[in-house]
């Protein structure tokens, strides 16, 4: 058994940024300098504790969030290190809200990237508190005081400020200058993360005085009283500084810049110092929204001694069945008393409780307010349900699916055996989405990208020995009317032994206003056709409806009046009247200038500015309509109108177009008509499609 260790002395943090920018290596810096580990683990050498999963380590970046602890300066700081691929960030969007510090990485060689910006304005929605670490500053063509003024020119609008500034560049970077503790630090360069504390070189004096008055201005906007004191003194004194950057970090009114090295362990310990000192305890964090169970919104506010009240941020596939990892917002439990799960609206005992290490669990007595804990053998609970006290009943909102990205039909020789295993997948993964189109009746299978895509392939094939073959879903064409035809027959006539089948029908076709489908009009008078058949005259347009004479793809949006017709007091029926319904259906539609429908997609494209004109021309020539473009920092966003074929593998493109740059969103808009040369091309393929 480790150290207890209090809910005051339990910092939650999670590393964020794009992918590259060090955070596993980070975060193995962390359990180095801490004393977990002995050696550095490295991502290139495949001995991380965080990317073990096979998958990671074949591709050399993170996939799945995991969760490690280190003990700092008699702190408990919890560790979330996430994924910065576009094609994995969704997990690392929904965990920003259950730890309590976004710790933020941004590459000194790369500068500000898209992932760090997806996550960036996820944080500024929940309104966290954040520190930036820039890393890599060993490297060659670095430039500390650039990505500086990089990332505040992407996020202007977020008080950024620099706590530290490093000793030398690239080759040269030998340690960092701490402005809160006017002291200097000097690292060994042999990844040992040995320092000794200087003075500050006086080649660094006038830039340390300026930087240090910058953050005191920033500190000081913060807090009206210090506002005061600045203003009157020109400067705070070192109590006020440290007081005052405390409360505006805790509030977000601050946000440190600090630099260092995490493969060479340089300016790691100053960050861990940082964070343990000034950041903020499970206790300090905003109060957790949440629906009782009469429906109402509530907050749940941190606290040691209340109602047990937890969420499941976290389920995890194993041998021995669901492994899942819990954030505790208030009270504890030892895991033996009965627990309420709102969102299945069940209760179960937890059992034993683990501490978490990467893949590595030891056992603890009991989970505390504020603690990030594993427990084995989570047989109904999926991810983000909550866990609660059952008579203090809450439902946490935190964990979200993202809409879909990139989307393939599924084809298997079981796909009942499939099915099963992609549910399994998607307990664990969120962002794996199933579904069923009704009108093409194909299983399809949704993502976050191609990446994404593959690594479901292959879990499904490793977990579960079930093999998929993918290709793109067919597009849910529909059809309609332009035109108008009156007087249209549809006439049943067989007599050939036996009882025979007579019935006849004459109908008037229009088109319907968009999104009215099918509508049927009774004009019939006189008794020309009985009561009991005209259902069946409906009934028979309607079936006819569903395959269009054009492609063969639904007909929508026409008005049918049913106005004459004739019967046989013998050989009519509900079937005959059904059957020359339908003839007289794709008779009338081949008069009435029948036209083939797309769907479009609304797409939101968010890209560097440099990369504007191509992404324009692109939707252009995909046959889109641009209708909004903003400009944020160094960002354009494109809102456009596509045809759903134009974008159906636009993940894939954007990425190749953008050098992973780019990303984009898209929902469903509309259907519109088929331009007539692309519209035979469409009609040609899916009748060879239909023949085949």
């Amino acid at each position: 058994m480790s150290k207890a260790f209090q809910t005051e002395a339990i910092r939650n943090v999670g590393l964020f940024g794009h992918r590259g920018c060090g955070k596993t290596s980070l975060a193995e810096a962390f359990l180095f300098n801490s004393g977990i580990t002995t050696r550095l683990g490295s991502v290139d050498a495949k001995t991380s504790l965080f990317d073990f999963h096979e998958e990671e380590q074949n591709k050399g970046f993170t996939i799945s969030a995991t969760p490690g602890w280190v003990p700092w300066n008699d702190k408990k700081v919890n560790l979330i290190d996430t994924a910065g691929d576009l094609n994995f960030i969704p997990e690392s969007r929904n965990l920003m809200g259950v730890v309590d510090l976004a710790l933020f990485v941004v590459s000194a060689t790369e500068g500000t990237e898209v992932g760090t910006e997806i996550l960036w304005a996820r944080a500024d929605t929940l309104g966290m508190p954040r520190v930036v670490f820039v890393n890599k500053c060993d490297k060659e063509r670095t430039d500390p005081k650039a990505t500086l003024k990089d990332i505040k020119e992407h996020f202007s609008d977020s008080p950024v400020v620099a706590v530290h500034l490093p000793m030398g560049t690239a080759g040269q970077f030998e340690g960092i200058v701490d402005l809160l503790e006017e002291k200097a630090y000097r690292f060994v360069r042999d990844g040992s993360g040995k320092m000794e504390e200087s003075d500050i070189p006086a080649e660094m004096a006038d830039a340390v005085a300026e930087a240090r008055e910058n953050l005191m201005y920033v500190v000081a906007e913060s807090d009206e009283v210090l506002a005061e004191h600045m203003l009157e003194d020109g400067e705070l004194c070192q109590e006020e500084l440290r007081a005052g950057f405390m409360r505006a970090l805790k509030k977000g009114e601050v946000i440190p810049v600090l630099y260092g090295s995490a493969t060479s362990n340089i300016g790691i310990q100053p960050l861990m110092n940082m964070m343990c000192k000034y950041g903020p305890n499970p206790l300090e964090r905003k109060p957790i929204e949440g629906v009782d169970k009469e429906g109402n919104h509530v907050e749940v506010t941190p606290s040691t001694d209340g109602p047990f009240a937890a969420i499941l941020f976290k389920i995890v596939l194993s041998r021995v069945g669901k492994f899942g990892i819990f954030r505790v917002f208030r009270g504890e439990t030892d895991g033996s008393a009965e627990l309420h799960n709102p969102n299945l609206d069940g209760t179960g005992r937890l059992g034993t409780l683990n501490q978490l290490q990467g893949k590595d669990n030891s056992p603890i007595d009991k989970a505390i307010t504020g603690d990030i804990v594993g427990v084995t053998k989570m047989k109904t609970s999926r991810t983000g349900d909550s866990l609660v006290d059952p008579e203090h009943s809450v439902q946490f909102d935190m964990i979200h699916k993202p809409e879909p990205l990139l989307t393939y039909a599924i084809h298997a020789s079981d796909e009942d055996k499939v099915m099963q295993g992609l549910h399994r997948l998607a307990e664990e993964d969120t962002s794996l989405i199933l579904d069923r189109n009704p009108i093409t009746h194909e299983l399809l299978l949704s993502g976050q990208g191609q990446g994404h895509i593959d690594i479901i392939k292959d879990q499904l094939l490793h977990h579960f020995k079930q093999e998929i073959t993918l290709t793109l879903p067919k597009i849910a064409y529909k059809e309609t009317i332009r035109g108008s035809a009156t007087n249209v027959e549809g006439k049943l006539k067989k007599q050939s032994g036996g009882r025979g089948q007579f019935a006849v029908c004459v109908i008037d076709m229009k088109p319907a206003e968009q999104g009215e489908g099918f509508v049927f009009e009774d004009g019939i008078v006189g008794g020309v056709i009985p009561k009991t058949y005209i259902p069946a005259v409906e009934k028979g347009i309607e079936e006819a409806a569903v395959k269009g004479v054009l492609s063969g793809c639904p007909t929508i949006d026409f008005h049918v009046r049913l106005h004459d017709g004739k019967t046989h007091n013998v050989d009519s029926s509900e079937q005959a009247f059904k059957m020359a319904g339908s003839f007289a259906f794709q008779a009338a539609v081949k008069e009435c200038k029948p036209v083939l429908l797309e769907p479009y997609v609304s797409l939101r494209v968010t890209i560097p500015a440099d990369h504007q004109g191509d992404i324009s021309g692109d939707l252009n020539r995909r046959r889109g309509r641009i209708e909004e473009t903003t400009y944020r920092g160094k960002n354009v966003t494109i809102v456009a109108k596509v045809p759903e074929v134009e974008v159906q593998t636009y993940a894939n493109q954007l990425t190749s177009m953008t050098e992973g740059r780019g990303i984009f969103s898209s929902e469903f808009s509309h259907y519109e008509q088929v331009p007539p040369p692309v519209q035979k091309q469409i009609i040609d393929e899916l009748k060879q499609e239909d023949e085949s």
